[in-house]
């Protein structure tokens, strides 16, 4: 049987390996923090190399919107032409049509105040050609008897 002091005796060589250990796990630690300072400074370096090569955001950004402003256009001038043909079956004026009429309006206006006025100016020219209306070869009351015949 061993004795209690044979069992405290660490063998000098047990010393030894757990020593070695301990200087290898702090030069681990030690050669970790100095790689990656320099792993870090190549990767800053890899990136900036990259950049260079890629277009900025912004500039990405930009044609992006430019793209997105084209096809947008591009549908709203779809659908004004499909809600116009649509008008157009329905048989709703467009404003150009509207606008002629309002135009043939204020020149009728014009001209029936000018053959109101008291002095009758001469009336403006509107490409119209005006006729008098026919008389009635009878009045209603003078009208002979019988089936009317037009």
């Amino acid at each position: 049987m061993p004795t209690r002091t044979a069992t405290r005796e660490v063998p000098h060589e047990l010393v030894d390996a757990a020593q070695k250990m301990w200087l290898a796990g702090l030069g681990v630690v030690t050669l970790a923090q100095e790689e990656s300072g320099k792993l870090f400074d190549t990767l800053i370096e890899a990136g900036k190399q990259v950049e260079k090569a890629m277009p900025s955001p912004t500039a990405a950004l930009k044609g992006a919107s430019d793209g997105a402003e084209q096809v947008w256009e591009k549908f709203v001038e779809l659908i004004d032409q499909q809600v116009t043909a649509a008008l157009h079956r329905l048989g709703v004026p467009t404003k150009d049509e509207i606008d002629k009429l309002t135009q043939r309006i204020e020149q009728l206006t014009e001209s029936i105040e000018a053959l109101r006025a008291p002095g009758r100016r001469r009336v403006p020219d509107t490409g119209a050609t005006a006729t008098r209306p026919r008389r009635c070869r009878y009045r209603l009351r003078d009208r002979p008897p019988g089936p009317r015949r037009w």
